[in-house]
């Protein structure tokens, strides 16, 4: 009786981790874009004020 609940269980783990991966890379990706596209941003913040 253990196998077919452990079997669920993976399965039910690998679809959470499916659904978070997509988040968790977003959220990721924001952290390490983040000081550029800030620097991105107040350069043309400057330039438009020039």
């Amino acid at each position: 009786m253990e196998r077919p609940a452990d079997i669920g269980w993976k399965q039910f783990s690998i679809g959470l981790m499916d659904i978070l991966r997509w988040p968790i890379a977003a959220i990721v990706i924001v952290l390490l874009l983040r000081a550029p596209l800030d620097r991105v941003l107040d350069a043309f913040a400057t330039m438009l004020k020039s």
